[in-house]
């Protein structure tokens, strides 16, 4: 069988059509399901989203109590750990209380009522009442493999004022030259060119000189977390943002899912992201309110977790992954396994699950990531997810899910450091157009027999 990545003239021309076309029908995405605080007790074990207002709180020798209704022995009530405070606002216990909230989270009994464990501060959000004026539109544009470095290019050199760029890796060779000596004009006519890049990546370290000689500022972040981004934020307007690092590989080779967004709300959520991790890289940092934007909903950190489980549980239609990295854990609270398990209960409600998973070369930098795919292929498909492999000829560092009628698109790769610890970039798309060009991008991968997919073999050996 064939084997090839997917070219820049099948995507170009699949995105094209969508564009010109539109989706399928004009409804609108729905979300995830909210639950009433009282509704709780009939869902334990589940991860669901609750929503009530705040009635009264108390603060013990371990932890915060966040309490929906006043007959707290019989209704959910919010736990969170003292330990994790610093995730959540300041005196969290204030200012929550008498506040409507949505919490996302799994349901347990706790002396006999139910409970939510909350660790993570975007578990909890303000509800917004329904009223007012629509939100904008944002430009949504799905970027796909090759068309990510001219998208780039034009970006960098249509920039003005200011670069603020997050980078995983960067690599000083081939395609990356191009992007070195676009920043370097850009810098050149008065643009403050910033970039942020992580610690543990040699030639990020090895590259970074020759950036600062070319007049930018450049953070090597610390060793306390990983910052797995790859986003482009110019003049405070416009983002490109999703799977693809400054490495030949990925720019000129790799199969990569990307969104470029031209919208002043968004672009500043991303910025301020920015600004706090070139204060401090190192802590997980709180954000203001989402902006409210049609279309797009920007995702940083813990974000991608507690929006992404909720929308699997609450899925009707479809469940369609692309991912490069998974690693499978069998505790039940862990983030990855109540993820592969939402999959696992999403196919026996009928749901259409399908799962892309890379398979690499057989070469040393390659096993490691290959052996935790196939532990996870095995695992799901002994339980009904068909699950097919990339062709080795590729690889596939697409983070994609298409969940209903909208598409997680960014950095976060589905294992626990993904989920709970690294710095990342994500964003949920609902734009139809740009939804049905990230369909047509999946259906290439799941059905092209040019692109060289392998389907994944039932062994015992892989389900172990």
């Amino acid at each position: 069988m064939g084997t090839r990545s997917m070219s820049f003239p099948a995507i170009f021309c699949a995105s094209l059509l969508v564009l010109v076309f539109g989706g399928c029908g004009e409804k609108k995405p729905e979300g995830p399901a909210v639950l009433s605080y009282k509704e709780a007790g009939k869902h334990i074990g589940e991860v669901s989203t609750v929503e009530g207002t705040i009635v009264s709180t108390y603060s013990g020798k371990n932890s915060l109590k966040l309490n929906f209704d006043t007959n707290y022995r019989r209704y959910l009530s919010i736990t969170i750990p003292l330990k994790y405070l610093e995730q959540f606002p300041e005196n969290p216990q204030s200012y929550y209380k008498g506040k409507k909230i949505r919490a996302t989270g799994r349901i347990t009994r706790y002396s006999g009522a139910p409970s939510m464990l909350v660790t993570d501060g975007p578990q909890i959000r303000l509800a917004k009442p329904a009223e007012g004026e629509p939100p904008p539109p944002a430009v949504v544009q799905p970027v796909f493999n090759r068309e990510y470095l001219p998208k780039a290019i034009e970006i960098i050199d249509g920039a003005g004022d200011s670069l603020r760029i997050i980078m995983y890796l960067y690599k000083y060779s081939g395609h990356v030259k191009k992007i070195y000596r676009a920043l370097k004009k850009a810098e050149e006519r008065g643009v403050d060119v910033k970039i942020i890049m992580d610690d543990e990546i040699a030639s990020n370290r090895e590259s970074a000189p020759y950036l600062e000689q070319a007049g930018v500022d450049v953070k090597i972040d610390g060793p306390e977390k990983k910052t797995h981004c790859k986003i482009i934020i110019a003049d405070s307007d416009k983002v490109l943002m999703g799977s693809t690092n400054f490495s030949n590989s990925s720019l000129g080779r790799n199969n990569e899912t990307n969104v470029f967004i031209e919208s002043r709300a968004v672009a500043g959520y991303y910025e301020d992201y920015f600004n706090k991790l070139w204060k401090d890289p190192s802590r997980e940092h709180l954000l203001s309110s989402k902006p409210a934007v049609e279309g797009i909903i920007p995702l940083v950190n813990r974000e991608y977790l507690w929006s992404l489980l909720p929308r699997l549980n609450g899925a009707k239609k479809r469940i369609w992954v692309v991912m490069y990295g998974t690693k499978l854990f069998e505790e039940p609270d862990n983030p990855v396994h109540m993820v592969l398990s939402s999959l696992v209960r999403a196919t026996k409600r009928d749901v259409d699950v399908r799962v892309v998973l890379d398979m690499g070369p057989d070469e040393e930098w390659c096993r490691i990531t290959n052996e935790l795919n196939r532990e996870v292929a095995g695992y799901l498909s002994k339980r009904g997810v068909p699950v097919k492999f990339e062709s080795p000829d590729v690889i596939t560092h697409a983070k994609l899910i298409i969940i209903d009628d909208e598409a997680f698109v960014g950095s976060t790769n589905w294992g626990y450091g993904g989920f709970k610890r690294y710095n990342s970039t994500n964003a949920i798309i609902s734009d139809r157009k740009a939804v049905g060009a990230y369909e047509k991008y999946f259906l290439n991968l799941w059905e092209g027999e040019p692109y060289g997919i392998e389907q994944v073999e039932i062994e015992e050996k892989a389900a172990a």
